[in-house]
């Protein structure tokens, strides 16, 4: 069960999203019985993909003067797809179109280095599994106005069921002139994982962030159907000395199954520490993908790291 709360209005919501769990249940099992199984793919550390393609007039102020403020983005790109799409999509808000980070998740590498060169960013990515509908690497980048150092591979435990697909998240420093900020870029698996799977890969993830340590941003698809599943996440989070970016009322899904099931289930998030919240929002005018793009904006500290 997804709830435990009584209460008429709360159980009436229950099974919107238990009925919305159940078709995303029935749709991606179809979806994967479909596809031919694909080769077995294992991450490894040294599957670093990265490039440069930030312009040189933004690289010479990002090596010398720290920016007041800065803004994050995150956008699951359904499969790596439709990348020309993607890039008008980020392309479209003023502040997706000037965001100094983009997290992108279900990326390739040539569809990660495409949308790195056209929109004018440095990137690292790192491939998660080969996926089965497509049999192309599915995986996590962090695009960067910013210097990106240290890039690492953290695995998450448990595998998709059906797919058997591997799910991580990225890490990675951010140098902003004379400050630093530590990031990740985190694709954590579906529904059809039990529950207590999934608490323990947000587990695995905090465990890179020790309580009380420098500004940190993690961002990316948390899979967070239920709304009892996005109070557990803000609740493990907070213990870590994050602090969940409020987005407006909303989907972050793109989809007809959330609008027919009156239910507006959020996914995506970004949690921060050391920074002060700005705003945030939800680019639902987006079609590239079954999400939308999400952003925030934070003013940066002006001492310490």
């Amino acid at each position: 069960m997804f709830f435990e709360k009584k209460g008429e209005g709360m159980r009436s919501f229950h099974h919107a999203t238990l009925a919305l769990a159940i078709f995303g249940l029935v749709t991606l099992g179809g979806a994967f019985l479909a596809c031919a199984p694909s080769p077995h793919f294992v991450p490894s550390p040294n599957d670093l993909v990265e490039g440069h393609y930030a312009t040189a007039a933004r690289m010479k102020t990002r090596d010398s003067a720290t920016p007041d403020s800065l803004i994050v983005a995150s956008y699951n790109i359904q499969y790596g797809e439709r990348i020309g799409l993607a890039a008008k999509d980020l392309s479209s808000n003023r502040r997706l179109r000037a965001a100094d980070l983009i997290f992108l998740q279900e990326m390739d590498p040539i569809g990660t280095r495409t949308l790195a060169r056209e929109l004018g960013y440095d990137f690292v990515y790192y491939p998660a599994s080969r996926h089965p509908k497509h049999h192309r690497l599915f995986g996590n980048a962090i695009l960067s106005r910013w210097r990106i150092y240290e890039p690492r591979l953290v695995l998450l435990r448990h595998e998709g069921i059906f797919a058997g697909t591997q799910r991580v998240a990225v890490l990675a420093i951010i140098g902003l002139g004379q400050k630093s900020l530590r990031v990740a870029n985190v694709h954590t698996t579906t529904i059809l994982t039990p529950r207590e799977q999934r608490l323990e890969q947000f587990e695995e993830i905090l465990r890179e962030f020790s309580p009380g340590g420098p500004p940190a941003l993690v961002a990316g698809d948390f899979n967070t159907v239920a709304s009892s599943d996005v109070a557990k996440l803000k609740d493990m989070f907070r213990h870590s000395g994050f602090r969940m970016a409020r987005l407006p009322a909303g989907s972050s899904l793109r989809t007809r199954r959330a609008a027919l099931l009156n239910a507006e289930p959020v996914l995506d998030h970004i949690f921060y520490r050391g920074l002060r919240f700005i705003s945030a929002g939800i680019q639902s005018a987006a079609k590239a993908s079954d999400h939308y793009p999400i952003w925030a904006v934070f003013a940066l500290p002006t001492t310490g790291h």
